[in-house]
């Protein structure tokens, strides 16, 4: 199963924190006042642990997100991705905030 070669590589990788890098963008061309898809990509950490958090003007937002499982690298790093349905307004500021184990403090990605 997938699940077992994912821990038999877990246990053939040294047993350190990788930290993540966090990228936000728009999936369509944004216009404002045309529902669209923020996309958080968290790439290149390990272990596959994260807390990800989206935010519209620094207040967390629940409804319309959505996330993938962790997506194996070839080396035995995780990336994965978060989605946020948003209706793009003038003044609105959106981040993905991530927290893992590799990082001092939550990593943000802004848009």
């Amino acid at each position: 199963t997938n699940l077992n070669i994912l821990i038999q590589r877990s246990n053939h990788t040294q047993a350190t924190s990788e930290p993540p890098e966090v990228t936000v963008f728009p999936k369509e061309p944004v216009e404002l006042g045309q529902p669209n898809t923020l996309i958080c990509h968290i790439d290149k950490f390990f272990p596959p642990v994260l807390n990800v958090t989206w935010l519209r003007n620094g207040q967390p937002v629940t409804e319309g997100v959505s996330e993938t499982i962790f997506l194996p690298r070839t080396d035995y790093s995780f990336h994965k991705f978060h989605y946020l349905t948003f209706m793009p307004l003038t003044d609105d500021v959106y981040d993905c905030k991530v927290d893992h184990w590799g990082l001092d403090k939550p990593l943000v990605g802004h848009w």
